[in-house]
């Protein structure tokens, strides 16, 4: 990383650090992010190179955090953002949900920000509050980031968390059944439109369809209980918003549930 000048820690959780950096050969300030997730194995950082290098190559979205370089820093990964001054996560719902437009506003960009990454053959396989930042200037117009993360994830670690991180645990409440090996197909798109539609139950009912601090139930859940209508928890929800959040939630046919 001779290239940058660490400033600042800007950001830790269990998956990595984020500093505040400057870019050297540009005079820029930037976000670096250094993975803590051990480099994982020699497939899963090349997989990692090379969701970023389609990012870095693909034009510039408002709705994304842009990535401009990556590389590895002595056998850690690392990429490098847009620096974002006073952006944070985008905060959890209060009890009862997001007013509706606020919600489907909200929804909508990280919908249009999946629909930019998946037209550039990248899918984040990772959204959820944490990877949407906002600004005090635009806290409606949140910008998704975390690209590349579950490329370098293994499941078994998000189980063994640290005690008191709780990133982890609200990791399941967004992961579609096949991340967890619990159907009979590939990781896709399919996977982030179903963690849109939980980010969406999330922002209207101010509670994810499935919470709890269980991995186990949680992926069971989702698996195989229907998540609580909208209609039933907020009444004022549109038929069209209601009927969409449910069609993204929607289970898979049992043939391709894995049997134990």
């Amino acid at each position: 990383m001779e290239r940058y000048r660490v400033l600042d820690v800007v950001g830790r959780s269990w998956s990595g650090v984020v500093y505040q950096a400057l870019d050297l050969a540009r005079d820029e300030v930037v976000a670096l992010k250094r993975f803590a997730l051990g480099g994982g194995s020699l497939e899963r950082r090349t997989r990692l190179f090379h969701e970023l290098e389609r990012l870095a190559a693909a034009p510039p979205d408002p709705t994304l955090v842009r990535v401009r370089d990556h590389g590895e820093d002595e056998g850690a990964p690392f990429v490098v953002m847009d620096f974002l001054p006073g952006a944070r996560s985008l905060p959890p719902p209060p009890p009862g949900g997001l007013p509706v437009e606020h919600a489907a506003t909200i929804g909508g960009a990280a919908a249009r920000a999946l629909a930019h990454a998946h037209a550039h053959g990248v899918t984040h396989k990772a959204l959820m509050l944490e990877g949407l930042l906002v600004t005090p200037a635009a806290p409606l117009a949140p910008r998704l980031t975390n690209f590349g993360l579950a490329c370098l994830e293994d499941l078994s670690q998000l189980f063994e968390a640290p005690a008191g991180d709780q990133d982890p645990t609200r990791r399941f409440w967004y992961l579609a059944p096949e991340q967890a090996g619990l159907l009979r197909r590939p990781i896709g798109p399919a996977a982030d439109l179903y963690a849109l539609g939980v980010l969406l139950h999330h922002l209207l009912a101010g509670a994810p369809p499935f919470p709890g601090d269980d991995p186990g139930a949680v992926l069971h859940a989702h698996l195989a209980r229907r998540a609580p209508a909208l209609r039933v928890v907020r009444p004022d929800v549109p038929a069209a918003l209601s009927d969409l959040v449910e069609r993204l939630l929607e289970k898979p046919s049992q043939d391709s549930v894995v049997s134990e």
